[in-house]
C-alpha cells in the first residue's frame, strides 16, 4: 500500500529472518525485486542521522 501511494518502503535485512535459514536468500531476493529494497541496520541508522 505504501508503494502504491508514492512512498518507498524498506526492509532492514539483518533484522529479518525465515523459519528455514536456507530460504532466507531467496526470500530477500523476492522482497527486493517485488516489494522493497533491503538495507542493513547500520545503513538505516546512518540515514536517520543525516540531516535533511
Amino acid at each position: 500500500m505504501a508503494r502504491d501511494n508514492g512512498y518507498l518502503p524498506i526492509v532492514i535485512e539483518d533484522a529479518t529472518g525465515c523459519d528455514k535459514p536456507e530460504q532466507e536468500a531467496a526470500a530477500m531476493e523476492r522482497i527486493n525485486n517485488i516489494f522493497a529494497p533491503g538495507i542493513s541496520s547500520d545503513d538505516f541508522v546512518e540515514y536517520l542521522e543525516q540531516r535533511i
